[in-house]
């Protein structure tokens, strides 16, 4: 759950509300998704899992999806986007975690 000036928005099932770190272009993680070649890294901050859904996201995680995936909510100043599972293509990990 993200709260913001009196609003607060829980993902439905099946979705996660990420916060946009950066976007990645020709350098770091580069994940190919067309002529465009762009992908974006986030922190997620709230999500739903459904009965059918067996992720291993959990909130704080670092991941990897499309630039133009899901839609944007702003909440206050800041800006979220709520995405599916299926849109996430990758989960960053350190080192250790591997």
């Amino acid at each position: 759950m993200i709260v913001g000036e009196n609003q607060k928005i829980v993902p439905m099932p099946g979705y996660l509300v990420v916060e946009v770190l950066k976007e990645e272009k020709t350098s770091g993680v580069m994940i190919d998704y067309g002529p465009e070649k762009t992908s974006t890294i986030g922190l997620v901050k709230a999500l739903e899992k459904d009965s059918e859904n067996k992720t291993t996201l959990k909130v704080g995680d670092k991941v990897v999806f499309g630039k133009h995936e899901g839609g944007e909510v702003q909440i206050g100043l800041e800006s979220f986007k709520v995405l599916t599972f299926e849109s996430i293509v990758g989960k960053l990990v350190t080192n250790k975690e591997n």
